[in-house]
Order: C-alpha cells, then sequence, then structure tokens
C-alpha cells in the first residue's frame, strides 16, 4: 500500500474501544513517514487497545513524528495496567525510531516503574529534539526523578526547556535528583558530565519535596549561570517547604533555612558576582507553602 501523505492525526477526547486503538495502531503504518502530530489525549483507552496500539506502532517508522500526546487514558489507580501501558507504549516508541520528538506527553498514570520505562526508552532513543516533557499528575515518584537523573547522563536532553513535574509525588530525594539534573557537575571533576538542560519552564507543584528538595534547586541555580538566565517561569506551590527542620541540611549558599538558601542563589547571579545573564525568573508560585 502507498504511503497516505497525512501530517497530523488529532482525535483528542473521542472514546476509543480497543478495535478502534488496533485500527489507530494499524494505520501508522502507512501515516508514519509523514506523521508529525499525534494527539491521543482522553481517548479513555483500555489496556487491551493501548497494547493494540503500540504494537501498531512498533511496526511503524515514526522518524517524522515530532507530538506524542498520551494523557488521560489511564491513571495510577489503576495499578498493573498503568505500568504495563506505559511500558508497551515507550517500547512502540523505541522500536518505530521517534527521535525527533519535539513534545511528548504522558501524563496521568504511570508509577514508578512505568517512569523507569519511560527513561530507558529517552536513553535508548536519544531524542536531541525534545523540549518539553510532561508526565504530570502520574506518581512519577523519587524513582523516577533518579532515573531522569541517569537518562540524562547517558543521553543528555540539550533541548530540553519545559518539564511538567506536577502532583508526581518526587519527595526529597527526588526534589534532590532535579536539583542534580540542573545543576553544573561538570568543570574540574568531571568533564564528562552532561550538560544541564536549558530549561525555562519548570513544574514541580504538589510534590512535598520540602525544604531538601528546595536547597537542591537553589544549589543548582547558584552552579548554573545559565539556568538562572534562562528559568522564567517555577511552580513550588504545594510542597511543605519551611515546614521542615531538618538540622542536617547543608547550606551551601550560605542561607539560614531553605528559603533563604533560594533567595541567596538569585541574589548570586542578580549582584553579578557570577556572570551568566542575571536572573531570567518572571513567575514564580509559592503558593500553599509555611514560609512564615
Amino acid at each position: 500500500l502507498s504511503p497516505v501523505l497525512l501530517q497530523q492525526l488529532e482525535l483528542p477526547g473521542i472514546h476509543l474501544s480497543d478495535l478502534d486503538c488496533a485500527i489507530v495502531g494499524n494505520a501508522l503504518r502507512r501515516l508514519g513517514p509523514g506523521l508529525t502530530v499525534l494527539d491521543l489525549r482522553d481517548c479513555g483507552m483500555g489496556i487491551d487497545g493501548v497494547m493494540a496500539f503500540s504494537a501498531g506502532m512498533s511496526r511503524a517508522r515514526l522518524t517524522a513524528l515530532h507530538v506524542l500526546l498520551l494523557g488521560g487514558n489511564w491513571t495510577e489507580a489503576q495499578l498493573e495496567m498503568a505500568v504495563a501501558c506505559t511500558r508497551a507504549v515507550c517500547e512502540g516508541l523505541v522500536l518505530s525510531g521517534a527521535s525527533n520528538l519535539e513534545t511528548l506527553s504522558l501524563s496521568n498514570g504511570m508509577l514508578p516503574q512505568g517512569a523507569l520505562a519511560l527513561c530507558e526508552a529517552l536513553a535508548a532513543l536519544r531524542p536531541q529534539r525534545l523540549a518539553f516533557l510532561d508526565v504530570s499528575d502520574s506518581r512519577f515518584g523519587c524513582g523516577g526523578a533518579q532515573a531522569l537523573l541517569s537518562a540524562h547522563a547517558r543521553a543528555p536532553l540539550l533541548a530540553l526547556e519545559r518539564l511538567d513535574l506536577f502532583a508526581c509525588h518526587i519527595g526529597p530525594k527526588g526534589g534532590e535528583a532535579i536539583g542534580s539534573l540542573l545543576a553544573v557537575t561538570g568543570g574540574g571533576h568531571s568533564p564528562l558530565a552532561a550538560p544541564p538542560p536549558p530549561l525555562q519552564s519548570l513544574c514541580l507543584a504538589d510534590n512535598a519535596m520540602q525544604d531538601r528538595g528546595l536547597v537542591a534547586l537553589a544549589s543548582a541555580l547558584r552552579t548554573n549561570a545559565a539556568l538562572a538566565a534562562s528559568l522564567t517561569d517555577l511552580d513550588l506551590s504545594s510542597n511543605g517547604l519551611g515546614l521542615d527542620d531538618d538540622s542536617s541540611l547543608r547550606m551551601p549558599c550560605g542561607g539560614e533555612n531553605a528559603c533563604d538558601e533560594f533567595a541567596r542563589a538569585l541574589t548570586h547571579h542578580a549582584t553579578g558576582v557570577h556572570t551568566g545573564g542575571g536572573v531570567g525568573l518572571r513567575r514564580l508560585n509559592l503558593s500553599h507553602n509555611f514560609l512564615g
């Protein structure tokens, strides 16, 4: 069969039965060579449907795919189904060669095991153009945040500008992993370390990172002048900031507490102590915390 010259397939909010999912998956074999956008958000895909869709995707060539939106089809409440669905989609992505993705959304329903599968897929695909990664409301977890850091070390996300980790339950250790992802760790100590992604927008809302996560982010901002200059939108709402009284926390910026540490990290660049373009922050959300 000759390929169909369709560039965008958008079916958001249209319920897809298992048979529908299989049809869409099989259609990708003809659409693949020219398909740039695939939007299947909120289609109510069941586990059998996802498996059929993923099987079709694995046999397609999606080298031109730039945007894949699959959020809102399965939730973490379905546990094993959520993990199985995420794993199947990730396997399909790798086998289809979707290495030119610019936007990837797998929000709603992943769990740490699925997060690990996604990060392994990113490491395998090495998507050099990936600018927006959305795994919001997915229980990505601390393990997922650490897996993302590991994947970046193997296949640097050099184009990543937007990262949405809203309500991912990453906790303090996950916050530290994100801090490490964004920090400059190379220099004289590790010249082979992956450079941090050039983030412009970072959503970490509702993650219970507490003060330990905020200190890690402050450390990243202090070491990464480019991040301080590029990051314009930062959401840290509902993280229990200011509630912690952890005497083991080290404050590399010399702050008295986590919030002071964060402010000092910004001031470090704003006063010209460290070159790199100053502070680019335009929107900062600290609502629903305990700043005092």
